[in-house]
């Protein structure tokens, strides 16, 4: 069972890339209609099943909660947050650097054995809290991650995390 979420899904990309070769299912996640509307335009545009990929409209806390509860499993997650948000949407503000060991542990809880989770950002300030790498296998693979046409490639950064 292949399948991948995401908690800011902006454009879709990273559903439409897993979709597009080879996964089963997945949800993709953001709280902004406009960010939705524009996922699935990508999707349609790639003949995506929507049937098979849903695109959910939520905060990523409460959907995190509410999928734990619902012993949702992935084998595949990618979480790609904005650096900061203060959307009148969401219960709190969200502060990537801040948040980023509750949205790693809290999405990790649904991480299938021998998953992996995907954890980038453009903050250019950004570091990894170490208690993550304690609790996880972690490597970073920013330059592997950085298309060569990237405007910045010294901000974006990325992770491969997996149990241990």
């Amino acid at each position: 069972r292949q399948m991948c979420i995401r908690d800011s899904s902006y454009t879709g990309s990273f559903t439409v890339y897993a979709a597009t070769g080879g996964a089963i299912s997945s949800e993709t996640v953001d709280l902004s209609n406009t960010y939705l509307e524009w996922a699935e335009r990508n999707f349609a545009l790639n003949n995506i099943d929507l049937t098979l990929h849903q695109i959910i409209r939520a905060d990523v806390f409460p959907y995190l909660q509410q999928a734990a509860q619902q012993r949702k499993q992935f084998d595949l997650i990618v979480l790609d947050p904005p650096s900061f948000s203060n959307s009148k949407k969401m219960l709190d503000i969200l502060d990537t650097q801040r948040a980023h060991p509750r949205l790693i542990r809290e999405a990790m809880q649904l991480l299938e054995p021998g998953g992996t989770l995907y954890f980038s950002n453009n903050l250019r300030s950004f570091e990894l809290e170490p208690a993550v790498a304690e609790r996880h296998a972690v490597a970073e693979i920013s330059h592997q991650s950085v298309p060569e046409d990237f405007r910045n490639r010294k901000i974006h950064r990325c992770w491969r995390i997996r149990h241990q």
